[in-house]
């Protein structure tokens, strides 16, 4: 899934989605959407005329955070893995 392919990855540098989103781990559903929005009007290809690649790339990145936190079921499933140290 792609949870599991970029959860591994937030890991290892130890910044959440919700880190780059901008948004507290108890944003709403509502909140995730509004940063998501904000986030890809500044990443999206269309808005860079070189590295085309990249930033394809980075939107791709920011769609499947969205996709991750957007879904109770899947959002779930990451803050059991990665925000565990907060809860202790």
């Amino acid at each position: 899934s792609a949870c599991a392919a970029l959860c591994g990855m937030a890991a290892s540098r130890a910044r959440t989605f919700y880190d780059e989103l901008e948004v507290p781990p108890t944003a709403s559903v509502d909140e995730v959407r509004a940063a998501y929005k904000q986030k890809a009007r500044q990443v999206h290809p269309d808005k860079h005329e070189v590295e085309k690649e990249r930033w394809t790339k980075e939107f791709q990145r920011l769609k499947d955070m969205y996709d991750t936190l957007s879904n109770p079921e899947s959002r779930q499933t990451y803050d059991e893995t990665h925000l565990m140290h907060e809860r202790t």
